[in-house]
This record gives C-alpha cells, structure tokens and sequence, in this order.
C-alpha cells in the first residue's frame, strides 16, 4: 500500500483550503516542495497562489487515497454519534447528525509530517528585475551582444577584417 500526501495552506484571509490530493511522494516534492520553497508562486488548478500570503501549510499522510480517507472519517463520525445517542446518555440526550465531510476534514485523517518536509519559510520572491536578468534566454542574447562587441573592438583595434 502507497503513501498519498495532500497539503492543507491558510491565507491571512481565507480559511485552511486543501490544495493538492492524492499526491504521491515524487510528485508533492515536484508540484509543492520546490516551487514553495524557492519563493514562487503556486499555479493550481488555475488559480494562483502567493506564496508570501500563504501563512500556514500541512501536509498529511495518509494510506488512503483523499475520498476514501473523508469517507472513512466520516464513517467513524457517525458511528461515534450514534454510540453517543444510544448508549452513553441512554437516549435522554441526542446529538444532531449526521456530520457533513469538508475537505479539510483531511486534517483528522492522517499524520501530520510537514516537519519532515518543511523545516524553515520559504525564501522569499526575489522581484520582476532579478527575474528578468536570471532568465536563461536574456543571459544568453546579453552574452552574445557582448562578444559581437567585443570581436568588433578587436577588429577596429587590430586591423583584422570581418
């Protein structure tokens, strides 16, 4: 049986939302980790994350995958609920069910192993102008601008002919 990891972010505005599931190993380093890490913003689904107003993540393990995890979960919800109406308070006291699963009902499903993964914040984003002079395709077309200058120098300067 395979591990799934999904990640669980908080905004400073918006309640915990779940943004990746089912992710194995490979893929949660690939699709979260590294791009987190690096400061980078996150592309999901079509919506964009920042990753400066992300405040908390989670990451969950679980031996499940996502769907079968809540279904579980919230199995063992009601059953408790049930044994609570029935038995505990001998029907004098009910609890209104049944419990209607969240996403982030994922949190209760699993081990928390964020520590294993994210050790420090993420670095932050380094802005469009260094962005700019670290792309490859800009190093590349300076560097080549730079040695035409510099063969055309040495051929005014030297006498060599083009």
């Amino acid at each position: 049986m395979s591990d799934y990891f999904h990640v669980v972010a908080k905004d400073g505005t918006k309640n915990e939302e779940v943004l990746f599931r089912d992710l194995p190993k490979k893929d949660l380093k690939k699709l979260f980790l590294k791009p987190f890490k690096k400061g980078n913003n996150l592309l999901i689904e079509g919506t964009i994350y920042k990753n400066e107003e992300i405040k908390k993540v989670q990451i969950i393990k679980t031996e499940e995958t996502f769907d079968k995890s809540i279904e579980d979960y919230e199995t063992q919800q009601n059953e408790s609920r049930t044994k609570l109406n029935n038995e505990q308070y001998g029907g004098n006291t009910v609890f209104i069910g049944p419990h209607f699963s969240q996403d982030i009902d994922i949190l209760e499903c699993g081990e928390n192993v964020t520590e294993r993964f994210l050790t420090k914040a993420p670095k932050k984003s380094l802005g469009k102008l260094y962005n700019f002079f670290h792309n490859p395709w800009i190093v590349g077309i300076g560097v080549t601008i730079l040695a035409a200058i510099a063969i055309w120098l040495i051929s005014k300067y030297t006498g060599w002919a083009l």
